[in-house]
């Protein structure tokens, strides 16, 4: 199943806005589309080019009878260093919070084009961008994914939230949420399994057993 199938039926594969929305741009028009798309809980690729390097080092597919390849999903790596943009992307990496930990990536993809490279968006049969690549100096595939390719420079009327909440990224738990629930939960354990080690056995008929109790504001939260 290719892009083109699913423009027409939207059931079968989501629309390429909701599987990805590559941003190509620089500037507050670019950072204020990532900051929507992001709000909306969607998946977002910034690519920081000036007008200049669209004009000069990006490409459109202008054939739209031409085969659209369909699903395609090598996105850039995270470890990819920063090309001629490297304080801006560093920047914005930290402050969207892009970082890779533990075979995890964090955040929004945020890239450049580094020296050699040029860019490419992929058009389906109905002309839309629906990709986008990058390429070395060697016409080496550098990255390439699906997605829905907006210039922030012209396209910031266009709508871009995310529609389909299924094709939203996964949310996994940090490290600090981890450590704080697995000590929350020792202590809670703790607080309840203690008196009732010293008391239950001791229990008699008729008796209160009070430390039962201990445990009700435990599963509160979960009733």
């Amino acid at each position: 199943m290719t892009i083109d199938n699913a423009v027409s039926d939207k059931h079968s594969v989501p629309a390429p806005r909701d599987l990805n929305l590559i941003i190509v741009g620089d500037g507050p028009a670019a950072m204020k589309m990532l900051e929507r798309r992001l709000a909306s809980g969607g998946r977002a690729t910034l690519v920081i080019a000036t007008e200049k390097e669209i004009e000069d080092r990006i490409a459109v597919m202008c054939d739209c009878d031409e085969q659209f390849p369909g699903f395609i999903w090598d996105p850039p790596q995270h470890c990819k260093q920063a090309g001629l943009h490297h304080s801006v992307v560093q920047n914005l990496r930290s402050k969207f919070g892009s970082y890779f930990h533990n075979g995890v990536k964090f955040g929004p993809d945020i890239v450049d084009l580094a020296e050699g490279e040029r860019g490419e968006v992929i058009v389906n049969g109905l002309c839309e961008h629906v990709g986008f690549a990058v390429y070395d100096s060697s016409d080496k595939r550098v990255w390439r994914t699906t997605g829905l390719v907006v210039f922030s420079s012209r396209d910031h009327d266009k709508d871009i939230d995310l529609i389909d909440l299924g094709c939203a990224p996964i949310e996994v738990a940090s490290a600090f949420s981890v450590r704080v629930s697995i000590t929350g939960t020792f202590l809670m354990q703790s607080a309840y399994l203690f008196p009732m080690s010293m008391y239950e056995p001791t229990l008699k008929a008729g008796e209160w057993p009070w430390w039962r109790g201990l445990l009700v504001p435990f599963t509160a939260p979960f009733a």
